[in-house]
């Protein structure tokens, strides 16, 4: 079974950069969270955290689709995802959400058993 943390750190020109890591019993692969613009388009400037904002938004719908949500599921949850969780993590300052705390969070709303 494989670990995935998002991993963002804040930038000074603006937006932050958000990397995921994905730890498996083979080794690590760590890539760019991809913004998932072409399905919902909040933020093309780039991900935000701590606020309720269109940076926010965008970041929390990049997180659901790249854990592995279907479009329709993901887009019926970001907005919410984006309130618990995103808007709560400290502004300027990096965050890691690991996949048990996704986990949790969609078990909490009944989305997974």
């Amino acid at each position: 079974m494989s670990e995935r943390y998002y991993v963002g750190r804040p930038s000074l020109v603006g937006g932050g950069l958000v990397m995921v890591v994905v730890r498996t019993e083979s080794g690590t692969v760590e890539y760019p969270l991809p913004p998932f613009l072409d399905e919902v388009n909040h933020s093309p400037t780039g991900f935000a955290w701590g606020y309720g904002g269109s940076g926010p938004a965008q970041l929390a719908y990049a997180i659901l689709r790249d854990y592995g949500l279907p479009r329709e599921v993901a887009f019926r949850l970001y907005q919410d995802f984006k309130w618990d969780v995103i808007a709560k993590l400290p502004q300027d300052e990096p965050f890691v959400i690991g996949s048990d705390a996704i986990e949790e969070w969609l078990r909490e709303r009944g989305v997974v058993g």
